[in-house]
């Protein structure tokens, strides 16, 4: 039995797809500063919920062709233009929260700091730019949309409070890249 060829429809029905996930991330978000009140979530935690759902469809996106699929350049130019976007929020935001002041009034030392200990957002914003220079001209398989999103999404799993024990990063890695992963690799696409 052949696999069926499935495409991911043209560039209004992708863009229905990535607005309709970033609402249910969005939702999500909305749901945790609700029930946590007070002691929620610091102000980058909404870019960074964006940034990581954004890296986690670009993981699928890219690996659809090992299932018979293949993924709209629109789809994925959106997506990584959202997760670049949003990883770089992340990073202006961080340093403000650790500088411990606002947003605005974040000078250029308080972005070299930033560098030094928010590496991992500048990485995704490095492979969203990878990403998008792939959709205007691809110069590889798909697949390396998914190598590079994994490594986006890997490196912000294990920078942090995850780094803080031995295993750790290994774990939390291994999770999150296999979050993002699973939907591509599910029997029931097969």
């Amino acid at each position: 039995m052949s696999l069926p060829q499935l495409t991911v429809a043209g560039p209004r029905r992708a863009g229905l797809v990535l607005i309709g996930g970033l609402l249910g991330v969005l939702v999500g978000l909305a749901l945790c500063v609700a029930l946590a009140g007070a002691a929620g979530p610091l102000s980058s935690a909404w870019p960074a919920g964006i940034a990581l759902a954004a890296g986690s469809l670009l993981v699928g996106l890219g690996a659809l062709p090992l299932i018979g699929a293949d993924p709209a350049p629109a789809l994925i130019a959106g997506t990584a233009g959202c997760w670049g976007a949003a990883s770089l929020i992340v990073a202006w935001l961080q340093v403000a929260e650790r500088a411990g002041r606002p947003p605005l009034q974040v000078r250029l030392d308080d972005m070299v700091l930033g560098v030094q200990t928010g590496l991992a957002a500048l990485i995704c914003v490095a492979g969203a730019i990878v990403v998008l220079a792939w959709a205007y001209r691809p110069f590889a398989p798909s697949t390396l949309v998914a190598v590079v999103a994994g490594t986006g999404v890997l490196a912000v799993a294990v920078t942090g409070h995850a780094a803080v024990t031995g295993w750790g990063p290994l774990l939390v890695g291994c999770t999150r890249v296999l979050a993002a992963w699973w939907p591509a690799a599910s029997p029931r696409w097969r």
